[in-house]
């Protein structure tokens, strides 16, 4: 017999929001031979890999791509959640970094989201800083597919506000208010961000696809699959384009033939697909788990022949822990390493033991 207690409870099912790419819109780009691409995603700033970013940004400013594309999951949202104190993960303890710090002593919390909004703005402008005359296209991720989705902040960050100016407007004697009901704040990802006036940049909306030479398409992804590399095969799949996506942090480049016809001999088209990686910090968000298919990385590549030939570039560690990158035909390496493995407990216990 079911407890009473267990019986007849409410059951609060939130809205999963999805966004077609038809509705959303199919932007197009035309780039000439031996133009360059760089394309990041992943970051959940302020929770990234400075490191690692610091190696982008000089592979950045030392090849000067012609586009760089932001391809979603660039801000964390539990860092959000914190500024009214509501992050509900009581494994994960979001750090408190300075651009946190600083936004948690703007007082009330429009003010708090005002601050931390700009820390994130200043962090993609860093990219175009390293790139003034390349054009950056931002696609902001419209599902929270474990990760911390630009749409998913915004949302929580109207959601939020009503919450709390409706607590303000019934408690008008209380000492302390949480919110300023007569502040308000824009829904608009672009315009809350600081991005919308920004002459290099162009944020595309939710759900929207940048298509190079109509031949590749660049996009946060919607499918979800266990292995590396998957996603973006179904991807190209479905929608018979090359693929650069960006989805939960793992890191994969395939290529493929396909054969156009036979008569009077075999003509084939090439395709290629990528998932481009995270370049957030693993000891930052244990949220994400330690997916070990997931690795750090993001895309370059460069046009020829009017298509994108590029791959995902990933770190690798060298016998001093310093990590390096390859793009280019250039290596970049760490000054100090940036992500070293950290002693395990047991590994201190027996050194402490030894004698």
């Amino acid at each position: 017999m079911a407890k009473r207690n267990n019986s007849f409870k409410a059951v609060v099912v939130k809205e999963h929001p999805v966004q077609s790419i038809r509705e959303a819109g199919l932007y197009k780009l035309k780039l000439p031979d031996g133009a360059k691409i760089t394309a990041v995603a992943n970051s959940v700033f302020p929770h990234h890999d400075e490191s690692f970013i610091q190696l982008i940004l000089r592979h950045i400013a030392d090849q000067q791509p012609d586009l760089l594309v932001i391809q979603g999951y660039m801000f964390d949202e539990s860092a959000f959640q914190l500024l009214a104190d509501t992050a509900k993960n009581i494994l994960h303890k979001t750090p408190r970094t300075e651009a946190l710090t600083r936004a948690l002593q703007q007082g009330l919390f429009e003010g708090r989201v005002r601050s931390l909004a700009h820390e994130c703005s200043q962090f993609i402008r860093r990219f175009a800083d390293a790139a003034p005359n390349a054009t950056v296209v931002y696609l902001p991720a419209w599902a929270n597919m474990g990760l911390s989705s630009e749409h998913g902040i915004v949302d929580f960050i109207i959601n939020k506000k009503q919450y709390l100016d409706n607590w303000t407007d019934g408690h008008l004697e209380a000492p302390e208010r949480p919110s300023n009901p007569l502040d308000t704040l824009p829904s608009d990802f672009a315009e809350l961000f600081e991005l919308n006036g920004d002459p290099q940049i162009q944020v595309l909306p939710y759900g929207a696809g940048l298509m190079v030479n109509d031949e590749t398409l660049f996009l946060d992804g919607a499918f979800r699959r266990r292995h590396a590399g998957d996603a973006s095969l179904i991807q190209w799949q479905q929608m018979g384009y090359s693929i650069v996506q960006s989805i939960d942090g793992k890191a994969s480049s395939a290529w493929a033939t396909t054969p156009i016809h036979t008569m009077p001999e075999p003509i084939y088209k090439s395709h290629c697909a990528h998932e481009i990686g995270y370049t957030w910090d693993p000891r930052k968000n244990g949220q994400y788990g330690d997916y070990h298919r997931r690795c750090p990385g993001f895309f370059a590549g460069t046009v020829f022949f009017n298509k994108v030939f590029g791959n995902t570039i990933v770190p690798e560690a060298g016998a001093d822990g310093r990590r390096s990158i390859w793009v280019h035909g250039k290596t970049y390496t760490e000054e100090s390493p940036g992500m070293a493995i950290a002693t395990t407990h047991m590994e201190r216990y027996k050194g402490k033991s030894k004698g």
